[in-house]
């Protein structure tokens, strides 16, 4: 038998929290081991499991009425609204982000595929303020909302957590393989001071010159600033394609790195022609056999730092292409070469394919959460 579903507000799901900042002036608050969530934290997978910034204990105690605990539902309603995460372990958010402490008559993960579901609602929101898109407390407690009984919210959830704990598999299993495709590189190559053969990044790549139609282009090989994601975990997919006719043209093998605000770390490497915008820099390898040594040349923290450190600009600053090129690395042997391509190549193609089934997961939620968050596919004779 299909269950009644109700209409309740947002706050009738539980206790809704305004995040609070500590004092950034005091040293003492940050640093510690306790995530700080900004809306950044949260625009990747289900479970918030890193943050740029932690706090202290003390910093905690700053701001006793704002603290998470494991399995708060966090929305961002300034600026980019609606982006959705759970925390793991107990946390604070800063204030774009307003949070939702599950009461007992509700499922938390459920409560988090809802404001899944409930995203393109909250953009109705945007434009509030002249400066920003604000979803303040007030209006996203007042929101209504359908829910089911928790027997059906926990049904509903277990299907769809299946999917994305095997994303969040997938993702953890391609860092695992680009730490040992990095721990190889540095072992080989990472003390320049001690080789014998030693040159600059400009001796085995150049920036690409060649143009793409953008007519040639989709949203799903299209790279800016924009879409490539912070912390080097590769891209998503386009928003939008340029108005210019043509844009740069990047070919398998070359690697991709946003020129705006490098300390993001934003890095990909092309698994098929594509194409990328003015700000985002295309290295292209000199011969073929360089490409995946080049890939673990860029992704190493050494070559960031190298890039913001020559970087200009203070609001944004942008890495410099000719001191880029002075970039001091390793010359391989042919014969380092060809052992490091022989467990690169192979790890590579594995972090590729575990992120072309992550988007076919991610394209099935999607298509799931309407249906079951809406009661059209009836869940109440599934036994979980």
């Amino acid at each position: 038998m299909k269950c009644e579903w109700k209409e309740v507000t947002v706050a009738d799901l539980g206790i809704i929290v305004t995040g609070k900042t500590p004092l950034t002036k005091n040293q003492g608050f940050w640093n510690g081991q306790i995530p700080f969530i900004t809306p950044k934290d949260i625009q990747g997978t289900k479970h918030i499991l890193q943050t740029e910034r932690k706090i202290t204990n003390f910093g905690l105690e700053s701001v006793k009425g704002a603290i998470l605990p494991p399995m708060s539902i966090c929305v961002s309603c300034i600026g980019n609204i609606g982006y959705t995460g759970m925390t793991t372990k107990y946390s604070v958010s800063n204030q774009q982000i307003n949070s939702i402490i599950v009461n007992e008559e509700n499922d938390a993960e459920f409560v988090y595929y809802l404001m899944r579901y409930m995203w393109p609602s909250f953009k109705n929101y945007e434009g509030q303020s002249t400066a920003l898109s604000i979803l303040n407390k007030s209006q996203f407690s007042k929101i209504a909302v359908l829910i089911p009984n928790k027997s059906t919210q926990e049904k509903i959830s277990a299907i769809l957590s299946v999917i994305d704990d095997k994303i969040e598999l997938n993702n953890a299993i391609n860092n695992n393989l680009e730490q040992q495709a990095q721990a190889l590189y540095q072992k080989l190559f990472g003390n320049v001071d001690l080789t014998k053969k030693q040159g600059v990044l400009a001796e085995i790549c150049s920036y690409s010159k060649d143009r793409i139609a953008v007519s040639e282009l989709s949203t799903k090989n299209y790279f800016s600033t924009e879409n490539l994601l912070q912390g080097k975990k590769g891209a998503g997919e386009a928003t939008s394609l340029p108005t210019t006719t043509q844009t740069t043209a990047c070919y398998k093998g070359d690697t991709l790195i946003s020129n705006i605000r490098p300390y993001f770390k934003k890095i990909l490497y092309c698994e098929g022609d594509c194409g990328c915008s003015p700000d985002v820099l295309c290295f292209t390898p000199v011969q073929p056999r360089y490409s995946a040594f080049l890939f673990s040349t860029l992704y190493a923290d050494n070559f960031f730092d190298f890039m913001v450190a020559g970087s200009k600009g203070t609001k944004m600053p942008r890495g410099d292409k000719q001191q880029i090129m002075t970039y001091p690395i390793v010359i391989p042997s042919d014969e380092e070469l060809e052992v490091y391509n022989s467990i690169a190549f192979p790890i590579l193609t594995h972090i590729h394919y575990n992120r072309c089934e992550n988007k076919r997961l991610v394209e099935l939620c999607d298509t799931l959460l309407p249906r079951l968050m809406s009661g059209e596919i009836d869940v109440s004779d599934i036994n979980i």
